[in-house]
């Protein structure tokens, strides 16, 4: 799995780089230099525009990946795949922005009461969706030809950074906070302007109209399978952002900021999945084009464990510092504990399902995930609708996590029962089990008093449980290697453990 690998390592890398920028920026920094219904906006506003955005691109991106190896030909410019993906895209966002200004008055109805910055600044969601399309159209083409580390870099790491230098020029007070919110729509929107560069310096901007991809049953075939894909492509986008929504409603946008951190800490958790799919959807896509059953069977059991032990280190990780962490940067980010929980189990379930939607979208079953995403997307409506007012945020996890759960044991059903293919053996009964113990070892740890000792100590029990787990138990051949591939680069440093893990 060696493209695997180094893509989704290097990937993985830039998401937790990403990751501590984001921290930094949103759990530090922007909540404590903007009042609370500003912080609240600009944890709205993102979700809200992706959502949008969702709309514009109508199923493209999984379109691109799927049948990119059909119409791949460096000398045919590609077949034409750009063109078609921006006429569909520009004639969506035309349509439907159009709906949004229609209908504007029933929009801002909505969160008129809970959520009045908002209403004051609907247009700066409308740039920014256009944005995030026009970034996610050439991130599906560059992962198509095996370019994913910097469209993640530039998403993950550059914008974050932009923000960051957006925000101190904002404490020094060189301009408002109206300003700092169109320069931070502008910072998200200049992620599309980098990916168009980079494109064309690698040779592959290829904007010009070809016959071939209008031609049937190619042309036809496409369109079916993104009106089909329409909500699978889009629902990890969707899910975690739709609460927000809710929330903005329900509870005013305070409360959307600290539920916000709750999706923040729990997005960490989901990272080295979200690292993976970059890298597999085209590589699924092919082995399902060559019949390559053995393939694709290894990486669904490979993704299961792996996803699952990395994610629940993390997990633990955030869980034994949450509390001391919050406690001495935002004390009120504290309410978010609870939902962030919830958040993370189905996060850890999500994962430990493997790579199952990636094995329907790309199958001849694709269909069916239109059907089970609309199933989740109108699961997790209804349980906010019911669950926010009486539950407030918990409310609101248990919503999504629920039917994040819901969601993957019918996506594992199925595949199981049409591709004969589930990720399951001892080796995944041996990390939850570990992960169990680990868990259990890390909440009964004592208090010394100090709280930064507390998380330095507790961090470093925690990860030497988990490094026991790989070194000697060996609870995860793949990543295993990984470690004693790194030991054996710097053993001169390590010597003491050469006759341990060799």
């Amino acid at each position: 799995m060696g493209v695997v690998q180094k893509e989704g390592i290097r990937n993985t890398v830039i998401y937790y780089l990403g990751v501590v920028l984001g921290y930094f920026n949103m759990a530090v920094f922007l909540p404590k230099i903007l009042h609370s219904d500003q912080y609240g906006l600009i944890r709205f506003l993102f979700p809200f525009a992706s959502i949008l955005a969702f709309f514009y691109l109508v199923g493209l991106p999984n379109v691109i990946m799927r049948f990119f190896p059909y119409l791949k030909d460096v000398r045919k410019r590609h077949n034409g795949i750009l063109f078609f993906a921006f006429s569909l895209a520009g004639t969506s966002i035309v349509v439907i922005t159009s709906l949004f200004f229609i209908f504007k008055p029933i929009v801002l109805e909505v969160y008129s009461k809970k959520a009045a910055l908002f209403v004051q600044y609907y247009y700066v969601v409308f740039p920014l969706a256009i944005g995030i399309t026009i970034f996610e159209i050439f991130n599906a083409y560059n992962r198509s030809l095996l370019k994913t580390n910097f469209a993640v870099f530039i998403n993950e790491v550059y914008v974050r950074g932009a923000v960051l230098v957006l925000a101190i020029l904002y404490l020094g007070h060189l301009f408002s906070f109206q300003v700092f919110l169109y320069l931070f729509v502008a910072s998200y929107f200049s992620n599309a302007i980098i990916m168009v560069v980079y494109t064309y310096s690698h040779k592959a901007l290829f904007l010009s109209p070809s016959k071939k991809i209008f031609k049937a049953p190619l042309f036809k075939q496409m369109i079916n399978y993104g009106l089909f894909n329409f909500f699978g492509g889009a629902s990890g986008m969707l899910i975690d952002k739709i609460d927000v929504l809710f929330i903005g409603g329900y509870l005013g946008l305070t409360d959307t900021g600290i539920y916000g951190i709750a999706i923040l800490m729990a997005s960490a958790i989901a990272l080295p999945a979200k690292a993976l799919m970059q890298v597999l959807f085209p590589i699924t896509a092919d082995a399902f084009k060559n019949n390559d059953y053995k393939k694709l069977s290894y990486l669904y059991s490979s993704s299961c464990s792996n996803q699952l032990f990395i994610g629940a280190f993390v997990f633990i990780l955030v869980w034994i510092n949450f509390d001391g962490f919050f406690s001495l940067v935002h004390p009120a980010f504290l309410a978010a504990k609870t939902a962030f929980l919830i958040l993370s189990i189905s996060r850890l379930f999500d994962m430990a399902t493997g790579i199952n939607n990636l094995l329907i979208v790309n199958s001849k079953y694709y269909r069916y995930d239109l059907v089970f995403t609309s199933l989740l997307i109108g699961l997790t409506i209804l349980c906010n609708q019911l669950l926010i007012p009486r539950f407030g945020m918990a409310g609101a996890a248990f919503a999504t996590g629920g039917s994040i759960v819901a969601y993957n044991i019918a996506k594992y059903s199925f595949v199981w029962a049409k591709l004969k293919l589930q990720p399951f053996n001892m080796e995944t009964v041996k990390i939850v089990l570990t992960i169990t113990a680990i868990f259990f070892v890390s909440n009964v740890l004592p208090k010394s008093g100090s709280v930064i000792f507390d998380m330095f100590y507790k961090t470093v029990v925690v990860g030497l449980l988990f490094l026991f787990s790989l070194l000697f138990v060996k609870i995860n051949p793949e990543i295993f290697q990984l470690v004693l591939k790194g030991y054996r680069r710097g053993k001169k440093f390590l010597p003491f453990w050469k006759n341990n893990i060799e």
